[in-house]
């Protein structure tokens, strides 16, 4: 327990130790140069993303069962597909869907807000419901609320909720990592709406801050499939063991 908690208070500390590095020690141009569009923090993030979606691609293919079936009837937990999906759509929108590689033009309904960049989430919205205006980013952080924060301590604390979940089959977010993502949205929310650094402006300020909060949500989102990764294995062990006896 004495090592959980120092190693939570490292990680805690690390954590806002990003924002307030990069934002207000290091000199404005070294952090626009650390957290610029192909720079070394986005670049990080897709090798984190990769080596994740690398990664719920083996637990799809290796959840198979052998008698009984997933959600829908399945034989494979396709959950881990969707994170799959989730991981290559953040690496399309981070890499303009290779645009740059393939020297490509985004579509004019593309361009709104005059970025020429082929990604969906420099548009204004994609649709609206009840006149509300409804954006790649709403999404993107509704999902991440949903999912790896909120999901995880209702599972903790909700008995009933609990076993639905592990009847669907849906992988849980270990607790104790779904606080580092709290933490994590949290700092970003709050450093966000402070008075703009000096040398910054009202442009790169926010852009810069949201590249910390993805470096740091994708290496959170790494250590999560390692866990995903670890628990699998600590589930097949009993299996194995009942062979080898």
């Amino acid at each position: 327990m004495k090592k959980k908690l120092v190693c939570g208070s490292l990680i805690f500390l690390g954590l806002i130790a990003s924002y307030v590095v990069i934002l207000y020690i290091l000199k404005p141009e070294d952090a626009l140069r650390l957290t610029i569009e192909d720079g070394f923090t986005e670049n990080l993030s897709l090798i984190c993303v990769l080596l994740a979606a690398c990664l719920f691609c083996y637990l799809f293919f290796k959840s198979r069962l052998p008698t009984g079936e997933y959600i829908f009837r399945t034989k494979r937990n396709y959950f881990f597909l969707l994170l799959v999906l989730f991981c290559i759509v953040v690496i399309g929108e981070e890499t303009n869907w290779g645009q740059r590689l393939f020297d490509l033009n985004a579509p004019e309904w593309m361009g709104e807000r005059g970025s020429n960049e082929l990604n969906l989430h420099n548009l204004e919205y994609l649709f609206t419901i009840f006149g509300i205006r409804i954006t790649t980013g709403k999404i993107y952080f509704a999902f991440v609320i949903l999912y790896f924060m909120l999901i995880p301590l209702i599972n903790k604390y909700s008995t009933q909720t609990q076993k639905f979940l592990t009847k669907i089959g849906l992988p849980i977010v270990p607790v104790f990592i779904a606080i580092f993502y709290m933490v994590n949205f949290v700092a970003f929310r709050l450093v966000v709406s402070l008075n703009i650094p000096q040398g910054f402006n009202e442009i790169s300020f926010p852009q810069t801050v949201m590249e910390i909060y993805e470096i740091n949500f994708t290496i959170l989102f790494l250590w999560n499939s390692i866990a995903f990764y670890n628990i699998s294995r600590k589930e097949s062990i009993p299996a194995s063991g009942a062979v080898v006896a």
